[in-house]
């Protein structure tokens, strides 16, 4: 999973996981509970769930999405940012 301690801003949205750093405007910091969400669909989409399984998932365990709902191509663009084509979920 991609998880540098700080990572540089490419746009005014941080993805998923990532929030604004409050003491750097250009950094963002790591989300512990947006983290905690994209391992969740990290580890869901590598037991090979469809989009619409893992939100599901997500439903069923209580997350929320940041807008009104999960969206498929919020986990697409989740899985997308976060893991690479095979690899695994790590959980650390």
């Amino acid at each position: 999973m991609n998880t540098p301690t700080s990572r540089r801003k490419s746009s005014c949205h941080p993805p998923y996981g990532w929030r604004n750093d409050p003491n750097d405007k250009k950094r963002w910091i790591p989300c512990m509970i947006e983290e905690h969400i994209v391992l969740t669909v990290g580890e869901e989409h590598a037991k090979g769930k469809s989009l619409n399984g893992i939100i599901a998932v997500l439903k069923e365990r209580g997350y929320q999405p940041r807008g009104k709902q999960w969206e498929r191509m919020t986990i697409g663009r989740i899985i997308k940012q976060n893991f690479k084509e095979g690899e695994e979920c790590q959980n650390t």
